[in-house]
């Protein structure tokens, strides 16, 4: 009877030993695997500084036209108001960009 415990025991610790070394050498693959691999990198955008918002203003009468905080304001970009005027970005210092209206584009789009 004695001999069967001692049987016993042994194969439980092997057989705890091996899940144990299964864990460990899982646990170094993954971490390995992360170390490895390459991380995607966020694409920052053109260069320039970036902040945190941007206030477009209408460039003829300094009236605002539009908070934007997701995205960096840049000369040539398009916006439309909540009234349907097109204006187009002609000039951005620091995060204050100055808009121009688009009659043109306004009539189109009204049509």
């Amino acid at each position: 009877m004695r001999g069967a415990t001692i049987k016993l025991r042994s194969f439980r610790t092997r057989y705890l030993l091996i899940i144990f070394a299964a864990a460990l050498l899982a646990a170094g693959f993954y971490f390995a695997w992360q170390e490895l691999m390459p991380q995607p990198k966020l694409d920052p955008g053109p260069p320039g500084e970036q902040y945190a918002y941007y206030i477009v203003i209408d460039e003829t009468n300094n009236q605002v036209l539009m908070y934007v905080s997701s995205i960096k304001v840049n000369v040539g970009d398009e916006l439309i108001t909540d009234d349907s005027k097109w204006y187009t970005v002609v000039k951005v210092e620091r995060n204050i960009a100055y808009a121009r209206f688009n009659a043109e584009k306004t009539r189109q789009q009204q049509k």
